[in-house]
């Protein structure tokens, strides 16, 4: 930077050492950035905007410093998204001087490059604050093409063309709609950027990123997901030792093997292995910015992972859970306007409460906070997550169980989870998940309609059209045998003959069951197992004697009956 000053002294018209100066500081902020030293990159930032702004002084026709103010504003945009702020401004400033340098140079495609950069960026805002990114990520893919059309050989333009779509088969997974064509679009736009020679870190971070939507997409319709994981993975691997201080690929990487863990779970499989890896691969990411608070958000989420297999197999959690508090504190200490380290706050806090029910304490403290928790997420995102109402309804129905096995009443609960199990579908249609909160809701007023002498029939009947709407939302997945089980329960406890209960209620638990079985599902075998006590005629013998893992699983579970 003094060289370029130096070069500047004796000449003061010399525009082009102005727009040098600026370069050097905003590689300085970028990388900064990228190591979490956000008050460094931010100052850096201020310094390059002041160094183009005298190049426009100085040169008001030519289009470069216009059009590096423009990506100067999409990259405080993306640094504003990892440490919290605002980011209107920086949009408003950033297309204006988009637009100007269009304006000097109407055939140059590099304004058009950065505009695209602009609204994806913006997009990304959109859906952590409840706003739909369609319209926003429409103007990025037009004007990726804008780019392309001037210049065909215009790998950024392929790359954020790539990214746009990206994010449009993000939104489409969020809210049920099949993402597999604009993500596939999006993996032919990197390549075509990869083939003309672009190979920076952002590009294979994104390709990979990517894969792994592709993947859990997959998984949870069923499919197997690990080639494409794999794919997702490699890449990750080998941008994170070709780059050895972007922490970027460790992060991303994390998520994956924890997808990956959870798809070997729901098939019969231990899932500890890949949920070490999957928290080991966070802590490098951290050591390498441990500010960022996606990855520590991330990092949560095995933590929680680990805690919830530790539980379910009868060990102690509480070491696990305390890890996953940790990591969600720094997340929001880091950025406080981020809502998902609330939501999985939320998520930790059913789990402690699950701990405190099954030693007999009473959860209520620990649900209060974590239905604090997702209210804070809902303030700071009451859009498009339909995860968010799930987890608000889980904790209505949580303390509701509470109540009810404690003779309390719970009819406020039960309405409000309902209430928000609607909202859930309001965000995603085909989000099968919001019929089994109905339908759980439905059960807790059965019960306490029969323990206050009134009939159950009517709550019963919409739980088990609820079951059945789940399916049909979901026709191959086993998830439902829980919920399917604890309706033919509930109408035992009420007097149904055993025989009318097998035909109707069981009937989807024992089809459930055996679809679990099939699959040497994991993650649903003790209801299985509790379907087959009840009559079911699932064949247990192949599950068990194929699977180590779960005949230890089955002997746990008859030592707990």
């Amino acid at each position: 930077m003094s060289k370029a000053a130096a070069a500047r002294a004796p000449i003061g018209w010399l525009h082009e050492a102005f727009i040098l100066e600026g370069d050097v500081a905003l590689d300085r902020a970028v990388g900064f950035s990228g190591q979490g030293k956000y008050d460094d990159a931010r100052r850096f930032l201020t310094e390059a905007s002041s160094k183009y702004l005298q190049a426009v002084r100085v040169a008001e026709s030519d289009p470069v410093p216009y059009s590096r103010l423009c990506a100067l504003g999409a990259i405080r945009m993306g640094l504003n998204l990892d440490a919290g702020g605002g980011v209107q401004a920086d949009v408003i400033a950033a297309v204006d001087y988009c637009r100007n340098a269009s304006e000097a140079d109407p055939d140059l495609a590099q304004p058009y490059v950065d505009l695209a950069r602009t609204y994806w960026n913006l997009a990304t805002y959109q859906r952590r604050n409840g706003g739909s990114p369609l319209p926003t990520l429409a103007l990025a893919v037009e004007s990726a093409n804008q780019a392309i059309a001037l210049d065909p050989a215009h790998a950024k333009a392929y790359q954020h063309l790539g990214t746009a779509l990206q994010q449009q088969g993000a939104h489409e997974y969020d809210t049920g709609a099949d993402p597999r064509v604009a993500l596939g679009s999006a993996v032919e736009a990197y390549d075509m950027a990869l083939s003309l020679g672009l190979d920076d870190a952002s590009l294979h971070n994104s390709l990979a990123n990517t894969y792994a939507y592709l993947g859990d997409w997959e998984r949870l319709r069923g499919m197997d997901p690990r080639v494409t994981i794999d794919l997702a993975i490699a890449e990750y691997r080998r941008l994170g030792e070709r780059e050895p201080t972007n922490a970027l690929p460790y992060g991303n990487m994390g998520i994956t093997f924890k997808d990956l863990a959870m798809y070997e779970a729901a098939n019969g499989r231990d899932p500890m292995p890949l949920l070490r890896e999957s928290i080991a691969a966070y802590e490098e990411a951290l050591r390498r910015n441990p500010n960022h608070a996606q990855t520590l958000n991330n990092a949560a989420q095995s933590w929680y992972r680990v805690g919830l297999t530790q539980f379910k197999r009868g060990g102690d959690p509480r070491e696990a859970l305390t890890q996953a508090d940790a990591s969600v504190d720094r997340a929001i200490e880091v950025n406080p306007t981020y809502a998902t380290p609330y939501v999985n706050r939320t998520e930790v806090g059913l789990a402690r409460a699950a701990l405190l029910v099954s030693a007999g304490t009473d959860p209520t403290d620990e649900l209060t906070r974590a239905r604090a928790s997702i209210r804070r997420a809902l303030e700071i995102n009451p859009g498009n997550q339909a995860k968010v109402y799930a987890h608000a309804a889980r904790v209505e129905l949580a303390e509701a169980r509470w109540r009810l096995e404690s003779g309390g009443y719970v009819t406020t609960l039960v309405a409000d989870a309902r209430g928000l199990a609607v909202r859930m579908q309001q965000v995603n249609k085909s989000d099968s998940d919001a019929w089994e909160l109905l339908a759980q809701a439905a059960v807790i007023e059965a019960r306490s309609h029969a323990r206050q002498g009134r009939s159950p029939a009517a709550a019963l009947e919409s739980a088990q059209l609820a079951i059945e709407l789940a399916l049909k939302a979901s026709p191959d997945a086993p998830w439902f045998v829980e919920t399917s089980l604890d309706v033919a329960l509930c109408r035992l406890e009420v007097g149904s003959d055993p025989a009318a209960v097998s035909a109707t209620a069981l009937k989807v638990a024992v089809e459930r069951a055996d679809k679990a079985l099939a699959r040497k599902s994991d993650s649903f075998r003790l209801q299985a197992l509790a379907a087959v006590m009840l009559g079911a005629q699932a064949d247990l013998t192949a599950a068990l004697t194929s699977n180590p893992y779960l005949t230890r699983e089955f002997a746990m579970y008859l030592t707990k009956k």
